[in-house]
């Protein structure tokens, strides 16, 4: 009884961590529910069959054997099936429990991990910096509102797909909202984001903000402004095909790829105002992900801050939202360690208290 409350308090155990996007993959681990992070590995997800053959080499590289797994993953985690919405992969939260021999496992929508691991930085006690290019700090204050620091917070970021959560802080706990915010459907605000609308809408049944706030929503927008030739000088016409390079391309003055990444921030834009609206985050909206710090001096010139506040009623409002950047590469996994810690505890409460 006694090692079992050890266990359950987070102690002794091996603890995997995986944030599992569309494109790579984030292992790490650690000694308990509270360790640091031990042998941060990033893999392509293309370079696995099955979720369950990644699991297995880390578990075989870093020598290990787990005795509990969190797992983040980017698409719903409400049934026993997960189906990445972006990828290949699909599993059983039973089968991997019981496969690996798993005394305890958490599975978690990849954003719900992002969501957790800003819980340090928006306690009471931690400042947060305005935004500087290169800075060491894995979050910054890019827009200064006025609103309070430990009220309702709407993290999203664009990747492969485009993930959406809501932090709330309530007395002794944080809850999260879990949701598809990315799969809420794409609403142009000027005409050529309607314009673009209308060239999704020829491709896909559903155009969900997805289609243009991600990797292959900016490969989307790049290609929707060259086929519709918006721009009369002939040197712009870049034959950039991917995300990555379509970025690239915007930092060295490519102006279709300027465009394209300034359309994209724009809609993000919108698409965060009506996440603040909708779940009442006036304590303020964090990008998270890869892509927003590479391209910030774009982001800073784009119309995101002009489609964030640009409401006819609530303009005043949405003005007083603060807008963080959110940078940590292993963020996702420090937030599904949080996560597993949060159960941990509960159940933990929960226990003694029957």
């Amino acid at each position: 009884m006694y090692i079992k409350i050890y266990l359950v308090l987070g102690m002794r155990m091996t603890l995997v961590l995986g944030d599992i996007g569309g494109t790579n993959a984030r292992l790490a681990y650690s000694k308990s529910a509270y360790d640091r992070l031990k042998n941060p590995k990033i893999f392509n997800c293309k370079d696995f069959v099955r979720i369950e053959d990644l699991l297995d080499h880390y578990f075989t590289v870093s020598n290990i054997n787990p005795t509990a797994l969190s797992l983040a993953v980017a698409g719903p985690v409400l049934d026993d099936i997960v189906k990445l919405t972006n990828g290949n992969w699909k599993f059983s939260k039973q089968k991997i429990s019981k496969d690996f021999k798993l005394e305890q496992a958490n599975f978690i929508n990849d954003f719900t991990a992002q969501a957790y691991a800003q819980v340090p930085y928006f306690s009471k006690d931690y400042q947060i910096k305005d935004w500087e290019k290169g800075q060491s700090d894995a979050i910054g204050k890019l827009i200064q509102g006025s609103s309070n620091q430990r009220g309702p917070l709407l993290v999203l970021g664009p990747g492969t797909g485009l993930g959406v959560a809501t932090l709330v802080f309530g007395n002794d706990e944080k809850i999260v909202l879990q949701g598809e915010g990315g799969q809420v459907h794409f609403t142009p605000r000027n005409h050529l984001e309607a314009d673009f609308y209308f060239w999704l809408r020829e491709r896909f049944e559903n155009v969900s903000a997805e289609e243009a706030i991600s990797g292959r929503g900016l490969e989307n927008i790049h290609r929707f402004l060259i086929e519709k030739e918006h721009y009369s000088d002939k040197k712009t016409n870049s034959e950039k095909s991917n995300a990555a390079d379509i970025g690239e391309a915007a930092l060295i003055g490519d102006k279709i790829c300027i465009k394209a990444v300034k359309l994209m921030f724009g809609i993000l834009g919108t698409v965060a105002a009506n996440g603040v609206l909708t779940n009442g985050c006036w304590g303020g909206v964090v990008i998270a992900g890869g892509i927003t710090p590479k391209l910030i001096d774009l982001f800073k010139e784009s119309p995101f801050w002009d489609n964030f506040s640009g409401h006819e009623v609530y303009q005043e409002l949405l003005e007083r939202v603060s807008i963080y950047i959110f940078s940590d590469p292993f963020g996702g996994l420090k937030g599904a360690q949080l996560a597993f810690r949060e159960t941990l505890e509960k159940n933990n409460y929960e226990m003694f208290q029957g």
